[in-house]
């Protein structure tokens, strides 16, 4: 019996749901199929001569791979000739009479993915993106219980069809979707890149606690980055650190909705880090103090704006952070956020404890 190992990050479900799709269609493959979340993952042990093919599977972020999926492909072994393939899920919506069209778009992600695999000396088998329902709540309400159903079910045979050929010796390069997501990540690769050293960090700085939250930690705990802290005594609340994802896992699964993303915050930051007059302000401070700024090249000066931006973003969200402590600023920011009124979202067959479960029992199975 050959041995796939399936990798996966999984915010809300999406990937996850499709990583078990592919293992049960490859078991009927007589394949022996593992899903193991990156986050629980130990690659340097997992990855023995006994694996056969290695996949990964992802969300798409920024119309590109999640940083912490690029920093996994980058510490994994080296493949000596083993064979692999990617896949990514994107947003797929409802814009008209059909739901997931327009589709979602993938863009960057599974290219720079197998380019990574591939340059580890795997040899990648192929690369799709799917349509699974939109989970960035921080931008839109969950979706009608029907779309997702729709969207899901339309899914499930793409995924399988997919796995099916890769179990089967074939290739899957040369396709519509490969080129559809080629063209689009052309076309955007200017913002995947935005995203990925600048825009995340800014999403990540947005998420707060409403007055809903009893202190349970549980978004903490099955933070797939590690970026949620409980801070506080008496009352903790969950503080964002600049390596979340923005994943959506915490608002998708908190029992209480407690999880809400600023976007009055977000109105508040963009003034004071992006538009002039407050740029201005900072910039006659620096060069009144050191008349030596005026001299920098674009590179340099760019240098200094993003020390700025982030220096801003920090000691920002500190101080967000302590007014949502307060009953009058948590008011002010909870009813100033589209997210109080939007549909929360995860994967409607997969709960919370899937994330540990899948890797546990691989665990098991490796030690027996």
């Amino acid at each position: 019996m050959q041995k796939i190992i399936l990798y996966y990050l999984s915010g809300t479900g999406n990937t996850f749901r499709v990583v078990r799709w592919m293992c049960d269609a490859a078991a009927k493959k007589n394949f022996d199929a593992v899903p193991v979340a990156v986050e629980h993952a130990d690659p340097r042990t997992e990855l023995t001569a006994q694996v056969d093919i290695v996949g990964i599977g992802m969300p798409t972020h920024g119309f590109t791979l999640p940083w912490k999926v690029l920093k996994f492909l980058l510490h994994i072994p080296r493949g000596k000739g083993a064979q692999a393939f990617a896949f990514a899920t994107r947003a797929g919506a409802k814009y008209g009479p059909i739901p997931g069209y327009p589709p979602g778009i993938a863009g960057s992600s599974i290219f720079i993915a197998a380019l990574v695999l591939a340059l580890k000396g795997y040899r990648v088998r192929g690369i799709m993106s799917v349509n699974m329902p939109s989970n960035w709540m921080s931008l839109h309400s969950g979706l009608r219980a029907d779309i997702v159903q729709t969207i899901i079910g339309k899914a499930r045979p793409r995924a399988e069809a997919f796995i099916e050929k890769i179990t089967g010796g074939k290739t899957v390069f040369f396709t519509g979707n490969v080129l559809y997501e080629l063209v689009c990540a052309l076309a955007l690769s200017w913002i995947s890149a935005g995203y990925l050293f600048i825009g995340r960090f800014s999403l990540a700085k947005l998420f707060f606690a409403n007055t809903k939250c009893n202190g349970c930690g549980l978004c903490a705990k099955n933070c797939p980055t590690q970026s949620i802290i409980m801070l506080g005594k008496k009352n903790p609340r969950p503080y964002w650190s600049l390596t979340c994802e923005s994943c959506m896992r915490c608002m998708g699964y908190c029992p209480n909705k407690a999880i809400e993303a600023g976007h009055s915050w977000a109105a508040v930051l963009y003034y004071v880090t992006m538009e002039i007059p407050a740029t201005a302000i900072v910039m006659k401070h620096l060069v009144d103090r050191w008349p030596w700024i005026l001299q920098l090249n674009r590179p340099a000066g760019f240098l200094l704006f993003l020390c700025y931006y982030f220096t801003v973003l920090w000691a920002g969200y500190w101080i967000f952070w302590l007014l949502v402590r307060i009953p009058l600023g948590n008011y002010l920011f909870t009813y100033t956020t589209l997210t109080r009124w939007y549909r929360r979202y995860h994967e409607p067959e997969t709960k919370l404890n899937d994330f540990q479960t899948s890797s546990m029992e691989h665990r098991d199975n490796a030690s027996s």
